[in-house]
């Protein structure tokens, strides 16, 4: 609380959820802006990984045009390597390819940089 016994808000530990906008019983928070945080290229299954961060505030009425682009770069990058995912495909090229494609239509909502899918180890009984 700060000096007027109001909430003081800081960024630091903050991952922009929403959740205190959300919950708040008094209504002291309220969304400047709105929107979808992007994650690109997670799955699950014996190799999991979880998808890398590639754009915030991506608002409702852009994501169908969002994610047409990214297929888009899907496509040209897969093309004759088989069964490839996507996440596997951003590892292959680097996140920065997609990036600059992203950044090119949507550069108000995409990241200034990211990292690549990262693999997470949750096999049981290995």
């Amino acid at each position: 609380m700060g000096d007027d016994n109001k909430p003081v808000f800081s960024d630091a530990p903050c991952i922009w959820c929403g959740d205190c906008v959300k919950v708040c019983p008094t209504n002291a928070w309220s969304e400047a802006k709105r929107g979808y945080t992007v994650r690109i290229g997670g799955k699950w299954g014996r190799n999991p990984l979880v998808g890398s961060l590639f754009a915030t505030f991506l608002p409702e009425d852009r994501v169908v045009e969002f994610i047409a682009a990214v297929l888009e770069w899907y496509k040209l990058k897969a093309e004759g390597l088989g069964r490839i995912r996507l996440g596997d495909t951003i590892i292959k090229e680097g996140p920065q390819e997609l990036l600059g494609h992203l950044r090119n239509r949507f550069p108000e909502y995409t990241v200034a940089e990211t990292i690549a899918p990262q693999i997470i180890a949750t096999q049981i009984g290995k």
